[in-house]
């Protein structure tokens, strides 16, 4: 009898287990990724060089072609804690793939980050959806 028990065991295992990894990433994924409605995709990036050039790039990729957005990348930085201040904003429409790449040389002693802000409209003009990311923080 726990012959047969411990092998309907081993049977069950090897038939569920290559299924536990997949529900794993499902509930995992399902927990990080946004929830866009109207937006594919959001990429936002920072690099500083050596100089103090920071590069700024923003990318935003619609679901659907006909639809528009106007982006608005800023950089910001901060003196410490979790309050930010904009030293320069770049500003953009489109459809499809709608995307800010800028660069903008800064002063050494801060943190700095990018924020974008995405309004996203319908072909006949009418509001759909807003969100906004920030990038990873560089300290310069």
């Amino acid at each position: 009898m726990k012959k047969h028990a411990l092998t309907l065991f081993l049977c069950l295992l090897v038939l569920v287990s290559p299924l536990i990894p997949n529900a794993a990433a499902a509930m995992w994924d399902e927990g990080i990724q946004p929830h866009y409605t109207r937006i594919l995709g959001i990429d936002v990036g920072l690099d500083i060089s050596s100089s103090g050039r920071a590069d700024c790039y923003s990318q935003v990729v619609l679901n659907n072609t006909s639809d528009t957005a106007d982006l608005t990348m800023e950089l910001q930085r901060s003196n410490g804690g979790n309050s930010w201040r904009t030293i320069k904003t770049w500003s953009t429409s489109g459809s499809d793939t709608v995307t800010l790449d800028k660069d903008w040389y800064v002063t050494s002693g801060y943190t700095y980050r990018v924020h974008i802000t995405v309004d996203v409209y319908t072909s006949s003009g009418n509001f759909a959806e807003n969100e906004s990311e920030d990038s990873m923080t560089v300290t310069y």
